[in-house]
């Protein structure tokens, strides 16, 4: 084997392997992001279903405080200010569907997601649902949490 042969298959094999360094990096970088996005949907839907699945509002405000930061609390009582009394509602999500919105310039520490899905609502024995299509902005803090929420569509089905 000449030199000239020596060096041009050291120079593949170093090429080669760049590549392939690469390629896993870039592959574990996917990894880790698809992680991280199932992790913020899992947060997402834990605190939707925690604060539309409930049998008096005390107990949807308790169920969805670990979700949220003190801002996105109080961003779901209706006055905006004040905790709502408690009453006796039984409520329940079916169909829910999250879409979370990719920017071409995403802010990592923040993530909006458009939630759509059908509450169905019993107050003293009369029900009703609704297709409800709800904005939830995410922070992340020591773990992802629901910063803001904004209600986009309320329809009342026949």
């Amino acid at each position: 084997m000449t030199k000239r042969n020596f060096y041009a298959i050291w120079l593949a094999i170093v090429v080669l392997g760049g590549v392939a360094i690469s390629s896993l990096a870039y592959m574990s970088s996917l990894n880790k992001d698809r992680l991280n996005e199932r992790g913020i949907m899992e947060q997402n839907r834990k605190f939707v279903e925690g604060f539309f699945n409930f049998e008096s509002t005390d107990q949807r405000y308790d169920a969805i405080k670990p979700y949220t930061t003190e801002q996105g609390y109080r961003s779901t009582f209706p006055s905006g200010t004040d905790l709502p009394q408690n009453s006796k509602i039984h409520s329940k999500v079916n169909n829910l569907k999250a879409f979370m919105q990719k920017d071409p310039v995403p802010k990592k520490e923040e993530v909006e997601i458009l939630n759509k899905f059908e509450l169905t609502t019993e107050f003293n024995g009369i029900g009703s649902t609704q297709t409800i299509i709800m904005k939830t902005v995410l922070l992340e803090t020591d773990n992802w949490k629901v910063n803001d929420i904004e209600m986009i569509i309320q329809n009342t089905h026949e």
